[in-house]
């Protein structure tokens, strides 16, 4: 997008004034700890798969691996595209018997990551609770399918951090008027 910035600035524009910058901050932090929680998510699946295939004596294990990993990314389909397109690969290539473990492993990872590895790493990359998670996917893809999943734990993230920033500024604004409130001490 060459106009990414005038769209974004014109996005705020719709947002109260007193709240822009601490949307905008918001924003930010919460995306950019979803793209770093997707990022160690698709490494995670690359490294393992690609440990894995090497073990099983699977051609291009690195090449497979990575195309399992990148298509990780792509909410709801990725993960079954690039099983697919992968055993597909290794069935031509190399036959049945090799095709089926690979499919077996790739769907072991698969259930790993989604079930134990997933929510810690978004719950650690925007200090969410797993259940929140669980739930901000539930709602997600109630809400809007296939988008919801993908936009759902960004919202929540937002959602989270917008909660927390408001509970500090109210511990701030208590803590000031305990301090103005103190009777002054004589000398």
């Amino acid at each position: 997008l060459f106009d990414g910035d005038k769209l974004w600035q014109s996005f705020l524009k719709l947002l109260p004034i007193a709240s822009r910058d601490r949307f905008a901050q918001i924003f930010r932090q919460s995306f950019l700890g979803f793209i770093r929680g997707q990022i160690v998510l698709m490494v995670f699946l690359s490294v393992a798969s690609f440990l894995v295939f090497t073990l099983l004596g699977v051609n291009y294990s690195l090449i497979f691996a990575l195309i399992i990993g990148v298509l990780d990314a792509i909410p709801g389909i990725g993960a079954t595209l690039g099983v697919l397109i992968v055993t597909l690969l290794v069935f031509t290539s190399q036959g049945t018997a090799i095709a089926i473990k690979v499919i077996v492993v790739s769907l072991i990872l698969q259930q790993i990551q989604d079930n134990i590895v997933h929510p810690k790493v978004m719950g650690n990359a925007l200090e969410l609770n797993p259940v929140v998670l669980f739930l901000a996917l539930f709602i997600g893809e109630r809400v809007a399918g296939l988008l919801g999943v993908f936009l759902s734990i960004p919202i929540a993230g937002m959602i989270a951090i917008w909660m927390r920033s408001l509970k500090e500024e109210k511990e701030l604004l208590e803590e000031k008027n305990e301090v103005l409130s103190e009777p002054l001490e004589k000398s």
